[in-house]
């Protein structure tokens, strides 16, 4: 019976200590120790270009043009390799070209105000003294495409309607292109003999509707392909297909940006050390924000101080209902600034050895996002710093559109603006 009441005994004090997982023990602490709760409102904020760099083999592409009452117009376009389904190649006897269809198969819904918005959209072959491997982990912006366009394979006007399960189909209207593929047939036979003759091709849209929208191609499926209409000579009636894939290893493949930001955001990017209302995230490479947590002398003590919890709290500036349907990106990347200016990983979130980052999710209770810096402000009260410095940027910036804007340190709403949560004890 003893040792039943003491089992019980120890699961309610256990119980009794399952609150926030970063000041476990807190109330066990009090008996013994001094807590310490400090609030710092101290921040600047502001807002900066994100990473321009275009790298290959994203699962996902970006496509589309649309409007953004905030962030202005958002551009994506798409560049891409293809290579034969398969090096086994059988089209029978005298093949003779049909035609070629590009089929881009839609992955999640869209992005902007429009669900389905009219697109102009223009199809260009990569010229043949480029190479679209040549793009990796460069800057690549529109001007640089520009030069990588060779004829013009389609011009057409569609629909970008996500609800439509059967992909978007270009049919390519450049003359003799299939009975072109037919003849260098040869080249099916490996992977980069058929990229040498077909370099891939170039697709870019210009919205033809009130708003516009951004819609996601999914890359590793077999629907989005470039197909090759032909029949045999002897069989007229009966039509074949051959189809040339995007491969995860041997098909380079871009998402290429480009963001007409005017002001406010223009004004921003001009004042970097400002103390700005407003600071603006978003993805497809676009922006980033920073933010300078001051005055940590404040929490300096001769005595040493346990950090048990320390939160940066950003939240979202509300928007009108309808602009609401932009949703904010799901997770952030936190970044901070070393002695010597440059951006790296902070202790709070970076994985085994460093090399890369956990993201922080948003949270829709306070509609933004509870950022840790328990280890960062514990490094910085060490080292006797007055401040530290933030960079934070959206999450999968190649594949995701998301946008949001975050409440500075001069936002008119003071319960808004982002502020230092800390818990400590002795």
């Amino acid at each position: 019976m003893r040792n039943i009441i003491f089992i019980l005994s120890t699961l309610i004090v256990l119980a009794s200590c399952k609150e926030d997982d970063s000041i476990i023990g807190l109330d066990l602490q009090n008996n013994q120790f001094s807590v310490q709760y400090d609030t710092i409102h101290t921040t600047t904020t502001s807002t900066l270009l994100a990473d321009s760099l275009s790298l290959n083999g994203a699962s996902i592409g970006l496509l589309g043009d649309y409007i953004d009452p905030d962030f202005g117009r958002v551009q994506s376009v798409l560049a891409f390799q293809v290579v034969p389904k398969t090096t086994v190649v059988n089209l029978g006897d005298n093949p003779i070209g049909d035609s070629i269809v590009i089929t881009l198969q839609e992955r999640s819904g869209y992005y902007g105000l429009d669900s389905a918005a009219t697109q102009k959209v223009k199809v260009y072959r990569i010229h043949e003294s480029k190479n679209l491997d040549d793009l990796d982990s460069t800057v690549v912006n529109f001007s640089t495409l520009e030069q990588y366009k060779g004829p013009q394979l389609a011009d057409t006007t569609m629909v970008f309607n996500p609800n439509d399960s059967i992909g978007f189909s270009i049919k390519v209207n450049k003359v003799n292109l299939a009975d072109e593929f037919l003849a260098n047939a040869t080249s099916f036979a490996s992977d980069s003999t058929f990229k040498r003759f077909f370099g891939g091709v170039i697709i870019e849209t210009e919205n033809r509707d009130t708003h516009g929208n951004i819609i996601s191609i999914d890359f590793n499926v077999t629907q989005t392909n470039i197909r090759l209409h032909y029949h045999n000579a002897a069989e007229d009636t009966v039509k074949k297909v051959f189809d040339f894939l995007l491969k995860d290893i041997n098909s380079q493949r871009y998402s290429i940006f480009k963001h007409t930001y005017a002001d406010p955001i223009q004004t921003a990017l001009n004042q970097d050390t400002a103390y700005q209302d407003k600071s603006y995230i978003q993805g497809m490479n676009g922006l980033g924000m920073k933010i300078k947590i001051n005055n940590l002398d404040s929490l300096s003590s001769e005595n040493a101080w346990a950090i048990n919890s320390a939160n940066l709290t950003l939240k979202l500036v509300p928007e009108d209902d309808s602009i609401m349907k932009y949703a904010p990106p799901s997770s952030i990347l936190i970044k901070m600034l070393n002695d010597e200016g440059n951006e790296v990983f902070t202790p709070d979130y970076e994985t085994a050895g460093g090399a890369t980052s956990a993201p922080e999710n948003y949270n829709p209770d306070i509609h933004g996002y509870k950022i840790r810096i328990n280890r960062l402000l514990r490094k910085a009260l060490l080292e006797n710093k007055q401040s530290i410095t933030l960079t934070i940027y959206t999450t999968s910036p190649l594949t995701k559109p998301n946008r949001g804007i975050v409440a500075g340190s001069t936002y008119s709403k003071p319960e808004l603006r982002p502020v230092l949560h800390v818990i400590r004890s002795k």
